[in-house]
């Protein structure tokens, strides 16, 4: 039987199974190496064995609409739509560190001066950087919670917020010097 794009169908056509024989029969094939290449586009095992859950989940609808979706080999399939997932995962995990990182640069109403030092100073921080800082400061999440939300690893995660701790010190305290100086300056003219 002809499956997607003319290669040989892996269902056997009668449909009995509703798609389940296939996707076993494939999950026990590929999931191993699945696993590895999720685990390399996230860098977290937790990400990649859900990555992994979801691609097969999606073969497994598309095969119940299609008996005959899936064809040899189906490495090439997988692979597709485990990176596409990924891909979508990504975006919507940039999406949500966008909008925390504008609901924590917001002032507010009567906000001290102080504060607003420090929302300049992270604003001047790149934006993956500030990301990392938001939520282990802002929002008190753990270091490897941070690294899973943001699909890297906790190293990078680690260091990020080393290097940010470094600017965000050196931006205010050059800030603080700077509104010393003003004064003084004032203060010398006056």
């Amino acid at each position: 039987m002809a499956g997607r794009n003319g290669g040989a169908s892996l269902s056997d056509g009668t449909g009995d199974d509703d798609g389940r024989g296939v996707v076993e029969a494939l999950y026990t094939t590929h999931a191993p190496r699945l696993v590895a290449l999720a685990r390399t586009l996230t860098g977290s095992v937790d990400a990649a064995d859900d990555l992994v859950q979801e691609t097969f989940l999606g073969l497994l609808r598309a095969c119940r609409r299609d008996p005959n979706y899936v064809r040899e080999p189906a490495w090439p399939l997988l692979r597709t739509m485990l990176a596409r997932l990924a891909g979508q995962r990504r975006r919507s995990v940039g999406r949500e560190l966008r909008r925390l990182a504008r609901a924590y640069a917001r002032p507010s109403e009567g906000i001290w001066d102080s504060d607003l030092d420090v929302v300049e100073a992270l604003l001047s921080l790149p934006p993956r950087m500030r990301a990392c800082v938001v939520l282990h400061y802002g929002e008190d999440m753990p270091v490897a919670d941070v690294a899973q939300a943001m699909n890297t690893a906790p190293a990078t995660v680690a260091a990020q917020l080393q290097v940010a701790r470094k600017r965000l010190r050196k931006r205010l305290e050059l800030d603080d010097a700077a509104a010393l100086g003003s004064v003084a300056r004032r203060n010398h003219r006056g």
